[in-house]
């Protein structure tokens, strides 16, 4: 009456595999690096498109793989969209900052310049004592 009865095994909600290869996935981003170089950064909307086509198509969850339907036109409509609404917001406030400083638009250029610029590029290095 007070037997012990052992649990079942934990199965997985779901299997998922992955069939593509590495070799076709590294082939197209060789590719979309090259066309975003030469397109000075303007093809990664079409590179992300490939990339997510090929990985989704790739990809099945219980023996069925998704579609990837977006297009990189919706892409950079979306990201001009978004540079529309933060590019605004973003001159109001460095604007707004500058006036408080009593310093003009220069400290908050120079702030947002220093900001987005790297550590080793040669407007932050020390200059060089001759």
């Amino acid at each position: 009456m007070n037997q012990l009865i052992a649990p079942q095994p934990a199965t997985p909600a779901s299997r998922i595999a992955f069939a593509g290869r590495r070799s076709d996935f590294r082939r197209l981003v060789m590719r979309g690096t090259m066309l975003e170089l030469v397109t000075v950064g303007f093809y990664r909307f079409w590179l992300a498109t490939d990339m997510r086509r090929h990985l989704w198509s790739s990809t099945s969850v219980e023996g069925d793989a998704p579609e990837y339907t977006g297009t990189a036109k919706e892409l950079l409509i979306g990201f001009l969209f978004a540079l529309a609404i933060l590019l605004p917001i973003y001159l109001i406030y460095f604007s707004s900052v500058s006036k408080r400083s009593g310093c003009g638009h220069s400290r908050a250029f120079l702030w947002f310049s220093s900001s987005t610029s790297s550590p080793n590029s040669p407007s932050t290095a020390p200059a060089a004592i001759g």
